[in-house]
């Protein structure tokens, strides 16, 4: 697997680079972060074939859980795995929320989204909370009309648009 990357005339470029992200993030929009195995991530500020080389390896949680999403967000590295969320705190890193560890699956490959300042995690086989201000609120959809069975099943993604999360 390759990235892409191009300029601002959409001069596209497939990266020859020895990195294969499966998982890719921009933060700050200045760091370049790919996951390279289940539990390794690298980074860069120039990803490019003539960019500066890869940061050594930043080792996320166990590697019996992989990476299935990182976040563009706009302060901090922030880390999806199928048991748990993750940030980089300088040379840390720390479980966000602890407890979704017991919602762990490895048939699942979870994602995040970053909406209005929150973050939206799927988790389980159907959980969705938002974190914000470190606060966790279950907004599963199961919740809020248990008897429903059209809202059974996993969160498979999220998009938005300024007013609405769908």
């Amino acid at each position: 697997k390759h990235y892409w990357y191009c300029d601002e005339d959409f001069n596209f470029t497939k990266s020859t680079r020895t990195e294969k992200p499966k998982y890719m993030a921009l933060v700050k929009y200045e760091q370049f972060w790919i996951a390279k195995a289940p539990n390794v991530m690298v980074d860069t500020n120039e990803p490019w074939e003539a960019g500066t080389p890869f940061s050594t390896d930043y080792i996320v949680g166990s590697e019996n859980y992989a990476i299935t999403g990182l976040l563009d967000h706009p302060s901090t590295v922030i880390v999806r795995k199928q048991d748990s969320v993750y940030y980089l705190s300088l040379d840390k890193v720390i479980e966000l929320i602890p407890d979704l560890s017991s919602e762990a699956n490895m048939e699942i490959d979870y994602g995040l989204y970053y909406w209005k300042g929150a973050i939206f995690i799927p988790s389980g086989t159907n959980s969705l909370y938002r974190y914000y201000g470190g606060t966790v609120q279950n907004i599963s959809l199961t919740k809020y009309a248990p008897d429903d069975t059209d809202y059974e099943g996993q969160v498979l993604s999220i998009t938005s648009d300024p007013e609405d999360l769908y």
